[in-house]
This record gives structure tokens, C-alpha cells and sequence, in this order.
């Protein structure tokens, strides 16, 4: 009787163990599920960032291309009254 109770305290022993093991298991995967969700959260923020400063940057270039074709006319118009001009002073000539 005494070597049965034995083995059932043993079988007891390896459950507890067991249960404490699959417990520890249990809170480490919670702990690097916590870690990659906050990872995730990270990388998230940094491509909203990212996308943000690529809209930033987009809208300057737009800006400036704007800016450039508004002087680029502003030169075409004053070639064309500097050509206008000539073309009257040469015909007075």
C-alpha cells in the first residue's frame, strides 16, 4: 500500500511540474506575444511617419516644379517683349 501511495504522490509531483511548466510556457508566449504586438505597433508608426514625410517631400517637389514653370513663363513672356522690341527697333532702322 505504502509503494502505491508512492506512485501516486510521484504522479502527483509530475503533474504539479507539469502544470507549473506549461504555466511558465504560457506567460513567456504571452510576454513575446505582448513583445511583437508592441513591435508591430512600432513598425506601424514608423511607416505612418515614413509615408507622411514621402507625402511631405512630394508636396515640396510639386512646389517647386510649380514654382520653376511659373518662372520659366515669366522669362518666356520677357524674351518675347525684349524680341517684340527689337523687332520694332530694327524696323525703324
Amino acid at each position: 500500500m505504502t509503494e502505491k501511495l508512492k506512485e501516486i504522490a510521484t504522479k502527483c509531483e509530475k503533474d504539479i511540474e507539469l502544470r507549473l511548466t506549461v504555466n511558465d510556457v504560457v506567460t513567456k508566449m504571452d510576454t513575446l506575444k505582448r513583445a511583437r504586438d508592441e513591435y508591430y505597433q512600432y513598425v506601424q508608426t514608423q511607416n505612418d511617419i515614413f509615408d507622411k514625410q514621402i507625402k511631405l517631400l512630394n508636396d515640396i517637389q510639386t512646389m517647386q516644379v510649380t514654382d520653376l514653370t511659373n518662372k520659366i513663363r515669366r522669362l518666356s513672356n520677357i524674351f518675347r517683349n525684349i524680341d517684340a522690341k527689337l523687332s520694332l527697333e530694327m524696323r525703324h532702322l
